[in-house]
């Protein structure tokens, strides 16, 4: 847990953020969706339930404009 906002590694073209209880999402410029944090419930969308303390691409989506995220679950946008 961070206590202040930092730079999160990898990700330096974001332009839309959401924050859930225990995950965040990143849309970045080319339009390809990031996920980390908590995973109990397969909500980062990766295949897995693995935490995950760095961001990883969400599947293959390329055209994402939108994001949120709530307690255990996240959506997403596409064009």
């Amino acid at each position: 847990i961070r206590r202040s906002p930092v730079q999160e590694s990898g990700l330096t073209d974001d332009v839309a953020i959401a924050a859930g209880a225990t995950m965040s999402f990143a849309i970045t410029s080319d339009g390809t969706l990031w996920g980390w944090g908590r995973n109990a419930s397969g909500q980062l969308g990766d295949g897995t339930t693995i935490q995950r303390t760095t961001p990883v691409q969400v599947g293959s989506l390329t055209s994402i404009t939108a994001i949120g995220c709530g307690r255990d679950h996240a959506f997403a946008v596409d064009s």
